[in-house]
Formats: C-alpha cells, sequence, structure tokens
C-alpha cells in the first residue's frame, strides 16, 4: 500500500475546482465522479433530461446534506454537487463544462456555429445578410468555427461571395450537389451548438430544426448589429429552465433583457427567477405587466429586438389555427420580421 500516493488522492479531492473520482467502486478507471456546480455555471438551472446522453448519466444531486435521486424532470441550482456516471473521458469533459461560467454559449450544446442557406427560397440580400449576422456573432458569441451548409447552390454572385469566405480560416463551406440533408449527421459531426437560417428557411425546415435539440436563430429583416434587447413573452408558459440561456446569449451581445408577463404577476414565481438571474448575470432586467393588451400586439412595429422562443410541439401547429390561439407560443409568427431565437423545450406545459 502507497500511503504517500493514497493521501495525495485524498487531499486533492479536497481542493477546490478539482474533479472528485470514486476509488475502488466499479473499474477503478474513473468511470464515477462528483463535482459541485458553481454560481454561473451553464449546468445551472437546468433539467436533468437536457444534460444527460448515451456517454454519462447524474443519477443524483446532493443539496443542503441531502441526497436526491434524479428523475428527468429534476433541476440542477447552484452549489449543489451532481454525481455523474459514464465513460471517464466524458466525464472529464462534463467537468470541464460544469466549470464554465457565464458567458460561454453555444456550450454546452456544442461549440460551434451551423448556418443554413437555401439558395433556391433565399434572395441574394437574404444571404448577404446572413453572412453578416454571422460575421458579427462571430465577434460576440464564443465559437471555435462556423460551418455554412449550403443548399440547391446557384452559380451566380452570391455564391462567389459565399465560396470566397472558405479563405478566411474561421468560416467553412459545406456543399452536397446530390440535393439530400441529412441535418442531424452535420450538427453532430460539426459540433454545432447554434444554427442560424432565414425566417423563411425556419418555417419550411422547422419540424427537422426542432428534433436537432439545440437553439435555433431565426433571423428577420433587419440587421442583428442593430438589436436592442431582448425579449421574453410570457402568458403562464414556462421558459424557465431554459432562462440562463436568454441571460447567457443577452450579456455576450449587450442586451437587456424584457419580460412581458400577459395575466401574470411581476411578483410570481416565473419573475421572481428571473429577478434571481438578472443578478447572477449582472445584466439588467426589465419586468412589464400586460394585464390587458397582449404584448405581441405592442411590440408588433418594433425591429430592433430579439425575441426567444421555447421550441416546442405547439411551434410546429400550422398559422392557420394559430392566429385563433390565445397562446404565445404559437404567435411567434406575429413577431418574425424581428429575429428570434427557438430555445429547446422538452417539457410539457399544463393544459
Amino acid at each position: 500500500v502507497n500511503t504517500l500516493a493514497l493521501n495525495s488522492s485524498r487531499f486533492i479531492g479536497f481542493l477546490p475546482d478539482s474533479p472528485v473520482f470514486a476509488d475502488n467502486i466499479g473499474l477503478g478507471r474513473g468511470e464515477i465522479m462528483e463535482v459541485k456546480v458553481p454560481v454561473g455555471s451553464s449546468f445551472a438551472y437546468k433539467k436533468i433530461s437536457t444534460l444527460s446522453n448515451a456517454k454519462y448519466q447524474i443519477p443524483m444531486i446532493y443539496r443542503h446534506n441531502n441526497y436526491i435521486v434524479t428523475t428527468p424532470s429534476s433541476r440542477i441550482y447552484p452549489n449543489d454537487t451532481i454525481l455523474v456516471v459514464g465513460e471517464p473521458s466524458a466525464l472529464r469533459a462534463v467537468f470541464a463544462e460544469v466549470k464554465k461560467q457565464s458567458g460561454q454559449f453555444p456550450s454546452p450544446f456544442g461549440l460551434n456555429i451551423f448556418a443554413l442557406i437555401d439558395m433556391k427560397k433565399m434572395s441574394g440580400d437574404e444571404i448577404a445578410r446572413t453572412v453578416r449576422a454571422l460575421e458579427f456573432l462571430d465577434l460576440h458569441i464564443r465559437n471555435h468555427k462556423i460551418y455554412l451548409r449550403i443548399l440547391n447552390p446557384l452559380l451566380n454572385d452570391a455564391f462567389s461571395e459565399l465560396k470566397a469566405l472558405c479563405e478566411r480560416d474561421k468560416f467553412e463551406i459545406l456543399i452536397d450537389y446530390s440535393g439530400e440533408l441529412n441535418l442531424k449527421r452535420d450538427v453532430s459531426e460539426n459540433k454545432a451548438g447554434l444554427v442560424v437560417c432565414s425566417s423563411g428557411v425556419f418555417e419550411a425546415k422547422k419540424a427537422a430544426l426542432k428534433t436537432l435539440e439545440i437553439p435555433v436563430l431565426s433571423l428577420g429583416e433587419g440587421e442583428l448589429k442593430d438589436v436592442r434587447k431582448s425579449v421574453v413573452l410570457s402568458a403562464g408558459e414556462r421558459l424557465r429552465e431554459e432562462s440562463s440561456i436568454v441571460f447567457d446569449i443577452s450579456s455576450q451581445l449587450g442586451l437587456d433583457v424584457y419580460l412581458y408577463l400577459f395575466g401574470e404577476s411581476e411578483k410570481g414565481e416565473f419573475a421572481q427567477s428571473y429577478v434571481s438571474l438578472s443578478k447572477l448575470f449582472k445584466q439588467s432586467l426589465f419586468v412589464i405587466p400586460c394585464e390587458r393588451q397582449n404584448p405581441i400586439l405592442a411590440l408588433g412595429s418594433e425591429r430592433d429586438l430579439l425575441q426567444f422562443v421555447p421550441f416546442n410541439d405547439r411551434i410546429l401547429a400550422r398559422k392557420l389555427t394559430s392566429i385563433f390561439n390565445q397562446d404565445l407560443d404559437q404567435m411567434y409568427f406575429k413577431l418574425g420580421k424581428n429575429h428570434q431565437i427557438f430555445v429547446p423545450s422538452d417539457y410539457g406545459y399544463e393544459k
């Protein structure tokens, strides 16, 4: 028995920001680890179902000297200690992600930005505006690389400009002349954490985009650099577990967050969760109660906002039936001339 090695291993476990691996359990290769979730972590306020995957699981949370056996709906809070089980290499990656502070989006969804450009559906101006939006995101959003998937390539000036982007190390053009599109493969192989497309392409591909389970930025008519505020609309719906993404993106883009409450109290649990996060991210938050007027009507004439929308099955409903619905999520297209981010949502709403 090497006493020095045992004592050193035990001592390291008590050091801050060091992973604690279980000894003499299982294969003993580090497939079981516990890690404390710091304030501002990208894992904070997330549901277990949005974090676990085939390579690792989070079976238990330790909070206030008690343990919680997790379910898919269990939520992680700052200062929790989580037990992670899986492949040793995956656990080391999880540790690095947990310890990252705010301002890390598109992590934990991925590392890169993926753009979808359909040259048949998009005009030359739309393509040029998309490229400018990608350049703006590259300056403000943490990412390693930007991939552009070109659909239905046409030999014109816009195509020449797109190919010229290959001369930059940060951009890579993906062209498939077969016409086949496998979004899941593209996103997985290129480790994308954000998809960018025009509003027209979003409407045409939104069912496929929803299966990716990563945020999608639908570009409106204006320039992304001209956006002045982030907007969240709520009428009893919940965008709580995705609220950390709202503040993360807004802080990186330098935008204040406006929370419009339709028929809800600004002192309610939902609004207070945003107030708490605004303090955590040190981000300005404006809570605006709308007792009678639908906030979509109030915002309809504005063109300088970035709307955050939960990406659930309701978004897939047809517009013709949605116009008779008071669900603010289904009426997202009323603000479609603005830029919109659709955030994955795997939870159900109460009827």
